[in-house]
C-alpha cells in the first residue's frame, strides 16, 4: 500500500503523557494501555480550551533514536494555543510538516497495531520516503483514524 502524502499546518494538542518504548509495550509493562484507559476515564473535560472535541490525538515525539528506542505519547485533544497545564496534562506544539498517511482498518487496538505494521513494513522497504522521528501522531475522528508519519 502507498500512502498518501500531506502537508500539515501547525497544531497544538494537550492531552495526558507517558513515556515507552516498542519493546516495553510487546510486554506486560505496557504503558499505552493504561494511558488510554486515564483518558477515556478522566475524559477531555480536563483539558482546557479544546478547539474540536470531536477530534483525539495520539502524538509519538520525543523519540531517542527511532523506532526501536523510547518515546513520549502524548494523548488529547486539539487546543487553541500552548497555555501552561498541571501535571498529569502536558502541551505540545506540532510544527507545519509533511506526511505520509496510513489509515487503519478499524479504531481498536488491532487496527491500529495493524496499521503500524504497515508504517514498519513499507518504510523497511525500498522507499524514497525516510521519517523523520519528530512528531508521528494518530488522529481519532469520524471519518476512522489515520496514521500520520513525519518525513524529512
Amino acid at each position: 500500500m502507498k500512502p498518501e502524502i500531506v502537508r500539515m499546518p501547525a497544531f497544538v494538542v494537550t492531552g495526558f503523557t507517558t513515556r515507552t518504548s516498542n519493546e516495553r509495550e510487546r510486554s506486560a509493562e505496557s504503558r499505552i494501555g493504561p494511558l488510554w484507559q486515564k483518558y477515556m476515564t478522566s475524559g477531555s473535560g480536563a483539558i482546557p480550551g479544546v478547539t474540536d472535541p470531536s477530534l483525539t490525538f495520539s502524538i509519538y515525539t520525543n523519540y531517542e533514536s527511532d523506532h526501536t528506542g523510547a518515546y513520549d505519547v502524548i494523548l488529547g485533544k486539539p487546543v487553541g494555543s500552548l497555555e501552561p497545564v498541571s501535571d498529569p496534562l502536558r502541551g505540545i506544539a506540532i510544527p507545519a510538516a509533511e506526511y505520509s498517511v496510513f489509515p487503519a482498518a478499524a479504531a481498536t487496538p488491532d487496527g491500529i497495531r495493524s496499521a503500524w505494521m504497515a508504517v514498519y513494513e513499507y518504510f523497511g522497504g525500498p522507499t524514497n520516503l525516510r521519517r523523520a522521528f519528530t512528531a508521528d501522531f494518530e488522529r481519532y475522528s469520524a471519518e476512522g483514524v489515520q496514521l500520520y508519519i513525519a518525513l524529512r
